[in-house]
């Protein structure tokens, strides 16, 4: 997937595929990881005693990946058909739509204010999760479960990494949505570093797992 995410964007295949093809592609990368990391973190959570601690961590975990999924695939349903034949983001979003969207639009005194408000949080959160995946590295720096929590925290950094790139760019207008003749080697490394944290949470995953469940 990562190695498909990446050629995907380069010269001469991305000139052989329409921009929507292309995007699709990708799309698929970052959904098709995102499921394969959610399926693992909720095995795990199944395996597990249901009074462990763990269980609570996987649980976490596997919820959290399981709304990631459902986010990829809404955001890219969205960024292929560009917002028509939406059903189940309408579905998702009623709730969302009454309570907040309409009275910010409504209130229009105060949307400069929101935007300010939520725009900061996106790479503040994503500060956080890496601040929080370095601490769990160096803790486990090691012992016997770096090897799958090791990835699981790279996978989280990765992710971080490419949201702040993400936002920072989105800021300056230079951010490629999709493969263009030229390549901008800053939107490739976001859009790899955002698959190869679905991939390398996954990879954890599988091996906390295989770990956990060999005799």
């Amino acid at each position: 997937m990562i190695f498909v995410s990446t050629i995907v964007y380069l010269p001469p295949l991305n000139n052989l595929l329409d921009p929507s093809q292309a995007l699709a592609i990708y799309d698929a990368c970052v959904i098709g990881s995102a499921i394969l990391a959610a399926m693992l973190a909720t095995q795990l959570w199944r395996s597990s005693e249901r009074r462990e601690t763990m269980s609570k961590i996987w649980g976490g975990i596997a919820i959290g990946l399981i709304l990631w999924a459902a986010g990829e695939a809404i955001g890219s349903s969205d960024q292929i058909w560009g917002g028509e034949s939406l059903t189940i983001l309408s579905a998702v979003c009623l709730f969302t739509t009454a309570v907040v969207v309409v009275p910010i639009i409504n209130d229009t005194t105060t949307f400069g204010v929101f935007e300010k408000v939520v725009n900061p949080l996106y790479p503040i959160a994503d500060f956080l999760i890496a601040l929080l995946a370095t601490a769990l590295v160096t803790l486990l720096m090691g012992g016997t479960l770096f090897g799958s929590w090791g990835h699981i925290a790279t996978g989280l950094l990765c992710v971080a990494g490419s949201d702040l790139l993400y936002t920072w760019t989105l800021w300056q207008g230079t951010y490629q949505v999709a493969p263009t003749e030229t390549v901008d080697f800053t939107s490739l490394t976001i859009n790899v570093l955002y698959v190869m944290s679905y991939v390398l949470i996954a990879l954890g995953l599988f091996r906390h797992y295989y770990m956990t469940e060999s005799p």
